[in-house]
């Protein structure tokens, strides 16, 4: 049964949150001041969780995600918001950490430092799946062989695939990660 919510805040984690006269719900995939429609899905730990039918009234921050694999891939929470509105998220979401975790109550002026949007990152860590000999990141509640991500360089792309290809016959039963670090955009990624 689809109910109507009203998006008051985003949380850690990404999910969109709610305020009903039944308590708190939290919609993945919903932005601040939005209007959606939504279906329970879970409960747990005393929360309640549902899942994002449509929207009925966007927030003007919405954009499409610049990733194919945004929606799939459990690395990123807010490639579907505008950069500058992300960075406004993120913000609220430590203050509200601080405060509500930390009991820091009175936090000075924090000044957001924006990196670039895309191709900012230089360390990842591969997930094992050695029953299924793939190597990459995590999807939403399963793993994920895919190694393309837009927040890496072009260098790290490329070295991932070859990696892949070549050592896919020989990934080890008691390997559960990889790590890996990108120097630079000049020189290729390093798997350690």
């Amino acid at each position: 049964m689809e109910s109507v919510y009203t998006i008051e805040k985003v949380v850690f984690g990404g999910a969109g949150l709610a305020r009903t006269s039944e308590g708190i719900v939290f919609i993945p995939g919903a932005l601040p001041g939005e209007t959606v429609a939504a279906s329970p899905d879970t409960s747990m730990g005393g929360q309640r969780y549902a899942i994002l039918s449509h929207i009925i009234e966007p927030s003007p921050h919405r954009r499409q995600p610049i990733c194919p694999y945004f929606g799939t891939c459990g690395g990123c929470d807010f490639l579907h918001c505008a950069y500058e509105q992300q960075l406004q998220i993120k913000k609220e979401i430590f203050i509200e950490c601080l405060n509500r975790i930390g009991k820091i109550r009175h936090i000075p002026h924090c000044e957001t430092f924006a990196s670039p949007e895309l191709g900012y990152r230089r360390r990842a860590q591969f997930k094992v799946d050695s029953l299924n000999r793939a190597c990459g990141f995590y999807k939403q509640n399963v793993n994920c062989a895919k190694t393309r991500n837009q927040l890496f360089p072009k260098t790290f792309s490329k070295t991932t695939k070859h990696s892949s290809e070549a050592n896919n016959n020989r990934i080890a039963m008691k390997v559960s990660a990889v790590p890996c670090l990108v120097c630079d955009e000049t020189k290729s990624a390093q798997l350690f």
